[in-house]
């Protein structure tokens, strides 16, 4: 029996330069990122990301999906909700209306 490929995404944003700042969120990422290894995830990690790194990373996840059982998206940063629409937030965003 073939063992499951498990891939998972981790991003963690802390260091905005419009919003305030998460002192955590890398660090935060840093460790799950370590846990998913050790239980045998592949991770793309990705840090204090703008939109188009965050674009990558998510491209990167995808192809490495391929044949992969088990998929895994954590993200540590700032998220909001507009109109039941969920948004995560990259680094370099300036937000000036909904």
């Amino acid at each position: 029996m073939s063992q499951e490929k498990r891939v998972a995404l981790v991003i963690g944003n802390g260091g905005y330069q419009e919003l305030s700042r998460l002192p955590h969120a890398v660090n935060d990422a840093e460790d799950m990122a370590v846990a998913l290894e050790e239980l045998g995830f592949i991770v793309i990690p990705g840090k204090n990301l703008d939109r188009r790194a965050t674009e990558d990373a998510i491209i990167t996840f995808g192809e490495h999906l391929q044949g992969g059982n088990v998929a895994l998206f954590y993200f540590a940063g700032h998220g909001a909700q507009v109109s039941g629409e969920n948004y995560l937030i990259p680094t370099t965003a300036q937000i000036k209306k909904a």
